[in-house]
């Protein structure tokens, strides 16, 4: 079974090619994809990819994406505010977070 979602006017928002949907603690809605997290806005447009292992929000209307081991943060409009390089990152408090670096090769 596949899953999207369609307008109250019949107009499809989201592709029915979904294994499940999700609505956010931010209002958005994670759409999964054979094992693959993706991200859309309250109009159904996409900021994100099926792309990602994880996608978790924080208390500032912002995202924490991981892909290939990789973390980084995006803001409500999908940009990333926080480049997807770090081996984690943790939100501290709202608008405060910590990223973890541990390999050099990151750094160059």
């Amino acid at each position: 079974q596949k899953y999207g979602a369609i307008s109250e006017d019949g107009k499809v928002k989201i592709s029915i090619a979904y294994d499940s949907l999700y609505a956010t603690s931010h209002d958005f809605i994670l759409g999964i994809k054979q094992g693959k997290y993706g991200l859309f806005n309250q109009l159904g447009e996409q900021l994100l990819q099926p792309l990602y292992s994880e996608i978790r929000p924080t208390r500032d209307n912002h995202y924490i994406v991981v892909r290939r081991g990789l973390s980084g943060l995006i803001d409500a409009s999908g940009a990333y505010s926080i480049p997807l390089k770090y081996y984690h990152i943790a939100e501290f408090s709202k608008g405060r977070y910590a990223c973890l670096v541990t390999m050099p090769e990151i750094l160059e």
